[in-house]
């Protein structure tokens, strides 16, 4: 429903839930009323920038900008610092508008360097210093952390051909890439172990054959839109090791998984949350609330209920078993939980103030400690040291003084190799260097582990595996910048960029065909040119931390979560076309889109502040950004796209 002005005062979803908006006299939403009634206020610039969000349960969050538009302050609620009131993380950036300097009211300040083309040169944190190298074409050549090096070479194409690991002086050896003499597309990666993984393609360049080293094979086959139909896991005898099939309906939401003889169906409601959940001797159902919080969850009879906080800021507060409580939660006032009481017992958790986990202590436990770099990313927890290919919250992991990683394909430790294969988003079987299966599993919708055969599964890789999601032993995963719990299906903090209705919703509550590796927003697998787009986008974003910046704490902002650009369209497509961000000052926008309505139409919100991301990427990476461009429209042209 519109106002006068045109302006949307009340959108209703396919559940016949509300949300309604109130603007100020310059056009900007000023209040956001939810499904459930509750209110949350907005107090603005006259550009609309935020400096005050007011939750519903009267908790602020406050920020300040200089006239440029960059966020220069941003005020701690919880005053940490005990100076009353006065915490603060003040941002100063230089004469280009580039953060160099990173005040934080606790913990460890962290500044930024720049060479005169505006590429990141170096940061110094609480780990120590990182620097950047680039070549004359402006390619990273030289990542150099705290804890390790890494060194990258390039071919005439552009293409990564070897990253080459150090520790100190010393040469842990080199990761090696080989193309396609014509296609250009990966055929091969050799790790440092000398170990070979071959990827094949089908005629429309899709991914249809995964080998590793050991010989098990995946085979991948695709239905006529494209979606991944099957995948089988053999090994190099042809005996098949594991079996997953597909069933989609016309909206592509997955509505069966087979694995080997057992078939899984799944139910949604009418904006795609997963509601139910069958097969064989198991049978889940779910429901939820006008702002879409999870409700309840009957599993095989037996129904858990879960009870929020009645001002309405959607924080968990207890889930019961009939009128018997069997967890409860408290929270600080940013809705961070600093305590879960289960059993008469009490886990403790310490955040920073970048809404980070620092310390986890388990009833009669030491404390769990996990360390961050500047941008967020983990580099350090319960004693190890993780060496990431990459600064960025999604960079994968290399090593971490147990196991050596080659990132979505195996593992080595204590000498011995194990090879991970499985499903459209998780890793469910392991095999041994002779291709023997150690182990094979099974999760349900959320992600909690429903099956093992066989052995111990070894290492954090394994739902949510090809994503990079870590499981920790506390039966948390870390999800790039956030926390996820698959037993409750939810994230413990609120999202950083505020995106979507709720903010500690995992995957729009559909687990089952989206993913959500950076904890910021989630991406459906199903669409090859998702995955593939945002590759690129995330690759770059983790070598230089374009992205993962404080400013991600905006509402609003982030440049990633991208769905298929405008050109992959194909004419009779029934999805509309996305806006397109070029270069440093350009917006394409689509013809159902006007000028006006891109900046202060509040159904354009996300999509401004996602291109004005990418605003700020162009303008950090350059040239870098300019190629993925041209890939993606090389990419659409080449798959019909208009």
């Amino acid at each position: 429903t519109y106002d006068a002005l045109g302006r949307v005062v009340e959108e209703v979803d396919g559940n016949g839930d509300d949300q309604d908006y109130t603007y100020n006299v310059y056009g900007f939403v000023n209040s956001v009323t939810n499904g459930n009634g509750k209110i949350r206020n907005y107090t603005r610039t006259k550009r609309g920038e935020v400096t005050s969000l007011t939750h519903a349960d009267n908790s602020v969050e406050q920020w300040s900008f200089d006239g440029e538009g960059n966020m220069t302050l941003k005020t701690d609620p919880l005053n940490r610092d005990g100076i009353g009131g006065n915490d603060q993380t003040i941002l100063t950036y230089d004469d280009a508008g580039q953060p160099t300097l990173v005040n934080r009211p606790i913990g460890t300040d962290f500044s930024l360097s720049y060479d005169d083309a505006g590429r990141r040169t170096s940061m110094t944190d609480g780990t120590g210093t990182t620097y950047w190298d680039y070549d004359n074409s402006n390619r990273l050549v030289e990542l150099v952390q705290p804890n390790g090096k890494q060194v990258y070479g390039y071919n005439n194409a552009n293409q990564s051909t070897s990253m080459t690991e150090y520790s100190g002086s010393s040469n842990l050896g080199s990761t090696t890439y080989s193309y396609g003499s014509t296609s250009g597309r990966l055929d091969s990666l050799t790790n440092r172990h000398s170990q070979t993984t071959g990827f094949a393609y089908d005629a429309l360049g899709r991914l249809s054959v995964k080998t590793h080293h050991n010989g098990v094979y995946e085979t991948t086959t695709y239905d006529n839109r494209s979606r991944i139909d099957t995948i089988t896991i053999q090994k190099p005898d042809s005996t098949v090791i594991r079996t997953h099939d597909y069933g989609y309906d016309d909206a592509s939401q997955i509505t069966s998984h087979q694995i080997d003889l057992t078939t899984t169906s799944y139910g949604y409601d009418g904006v795609g949350q997963l509601t139910s959940e069958s097969r064989t001797g198991y049978s889940a159902s779910y429901a939820y609330d006008g702002n879409r919080n999870r409700t309840s969850r009957s599993v095989n009879g037996t129904t858990h209920t879960y009870v929020y906080d009645t001002a309405g800021a959607d924080k968990l507060m207890a889930i019961k078993i009939g009128s018997t409580t069997i967890r409860s939660y408290t929270y600080d006032n940013l809705g961070q939980p600093t305590e879960v009481s289960e059993g008469g017992l009490d886990t403790d958790l310490v955040w920073d103030d970048d809404a980070r986990l620092t310390s986890l202590t388990p009833p009669g436990a030491s404390a769990q400690i996990h360390g961050y770099n500047g941008f967020g990313a983990q580099i350090a927890s319960q004693g190890l040291s993780l060496v990431r290919n990459g600064v960025g919250v999604t960079a994968p992991v290399l090593r971490d003084g147990i196991a050596e990683y080659t990132p979505r394909i195996a593992e080595k430790r204590s000498g011995s190799s194990k090879y991970l294969s499985g499903d459209l988003e998780s890793f469910d079987v392991q095999t041994s260097s002779t291709a023997g299966v150690t182990s094979k599993r099974t999760y349900d919708a959320f992600g909690n582990l429903d099956t093992t055969i066989g052995g111990s599964w070894l290492g954090p890789f394994g739902y949510g595996g090809r994503f990079g999601y870590q499981t920790e032993g506390s039966r948390l995963q870390l999800l790039g910048h956030r926390w996820y719990d698959a037993e409750v299906g939810r994230f413990l903090t609120r999202d950083p960029i505020m995106d979507g209705r709720n903010w500690y919703a995992y995957c729009d509550n559909d687990p089952v065909g989206s993913t959500d590796p950076n904890g910021l927003d989630a991406i459906n697998f199903l669409n090859p040119m998702d995955e593939f787009i945002k590759g690129w986008d995330d690759w770059w974003d983790n070598l230089t931390g374009a992205r993962d910046l404080p400013t991600q704490d905006l509402p609003g902002i982030d440049s990633r979560g991208e769905g298929p650009p405008v050109f992959i369209y194909p004419d009779s497509s029934p999805f509309p076309p996305n806006a397109v961000t070029p270069n440093t000052d350009t917006i394409w926008l689509p013809p159902h889109i006007t000028p006006d309505e891109f900046m202060y139409s509040p159904r354009h919100t996300w999509l401004y502040n996602h291109e004005m991301g990418h605003i700020e990427q162009a303008r950090v990476t350059g040239p870098t950004y300019l190629a993925m461009i041209g890939v993606a429209l090389f990419a659409g042209m080449s798959n019909g796209g208009k």
